[in-house]
């Protein structure tokens, strides 16, 4: 008896050990973005590089400014292309990047950095962007050092993060440290039902993060629910081989 018992025992443990175990999140993006190119209009725009109000400014610091172009002329859409970056007398047109809708620019005076947020897929519920690291060489010349694609970053992200779903309760973990906790009976869900990729962004500046959210996969696929889903930002820190992640935290 005290032997059927122990194994009883025995067998519930390990049932619950399995249960309980942290598992990986899954990426929504699937493969690299592919390199983008500006309408020709976009060119065009840029070349007389004569600051009006087809330009939105992002950056003005000292005498570094930075503007995204809006429109190329009254009835023709800059399509979310064209950065122009001005140090003293300098201007330097970026046509390729990408600002998209919601774009940023910061000076890290430190590191020497001009960082550009750019969307690199926008739509209902979808926001994703790209890191771009400028650098101002002498005589104010603006050049393209790296970019951060999404998809480095949504790999980078899942290699961190992992959740238990368990007992009604959603929690999210950096490795084994919990992070946040968030009802969810998981009815209904995808077997991976945990997914990141499209809802991600950056916050340039002396300490440069990404933020992103989580969402929910159902079962008959679909949009991702982000209903209650925490918003959970990590450091960025640019190395020689590309760049590294590090204290991932919930955004109080």
């Amino acid at each position: 008896m005290r032997r059927s018992l122990y194994a009883i025992c025995l067998t519930l443990l390990l049932a619950g050990c399995r249960q309980a175990a942290v598992q990986p999140v899954q990426g929504i993006l699937t493969e690299p973005a592919t390199a983008a190119a500006a309408p020709a209009a976009v060119r065009a725009a840029l070349d007389g590089q004569a600051v009006d109000d087809r330009y939105e400014t992002l950056l003005e610091d000292g005498d570094l400014q930075v503007w995204s172009l809006l429109r190329c002329s009254e009835d023709v859409s800059s399509e979310g292309y064209g950065i122009l970056v001005r140090k003293a007398d300098r201007f330097t047109a970026f046509p390729d990047i990408r600002h998209g809708r919601m774009p940023q620019a910061a000076f890290d005076s430190a590191s020497g950095n001009l960082w550009i947020v750019g969307g690199e897929i926008e739509g209902t519920g979808v926001q994703v962007d790209r890191l771009w690291q400028l650098k101002i060489g002498e005589g104010g010349q603006a050049s393209i050092a790296d970019s951060i694609d999404p998809f480095e970053m949504q790999e980078a992200l899942c290699a961190m993060l992992g959740y238990r779903l368990q007992g009604g309760t959603l929690a999210f973990y950096d490795h084994e440290t919990l992070l946040a906790s968030v009802p969810c009976t998981g009815e209904g869900l995808d077997a991976d039902p945990v997914r990141i990729g499209e809802q991600m962004t950056y916050l340039p500046g002396d300490t440069l993060k990404v933020r992103f959210t989580p969402g929910l996969r159902a079962a008959d696929g679909g949009a991702l629910d982000y209903e209650g889903m925490p918003d959970l930002e990590a450091t960025v820190t640019w190395t020689e081989d590309g760049f590294a992640l590090s204290d991932l935290q919930v955004v109080e």
